[in-house]
């Protein structure tokens, strides 16, 4: 399947990966959408965020 996103814990979770206590918000999410995020995170210093409707996203990190 491939990616999902867990507003309430800002985290990613994979379908190919068991986890036995995976919240029920989970949100799908495509393999483009989950690099771009990780690439923002990782190579440009952004944090993991939900926006008000729950999707992922990156933002500045506060001073």
């Amino acid at each position: 399947m491939g990616y999902f996103f867990s507003p309430s814990r800002l985290a990613f979770f994979h379908s190919d990966v068991p986890c036995d206590d995976a919240p029920d918000d989970l949100r799908p999410l495509t393999n483009e959408r989950h690099e771009a995020l990780m690439d923002d995170v990782l190579r440009n210093g952004k944090q993991l965020a939900a926006d008000d409707a729950g999707d992922p996203t990156a933002v500045e990190r506060d001073a």
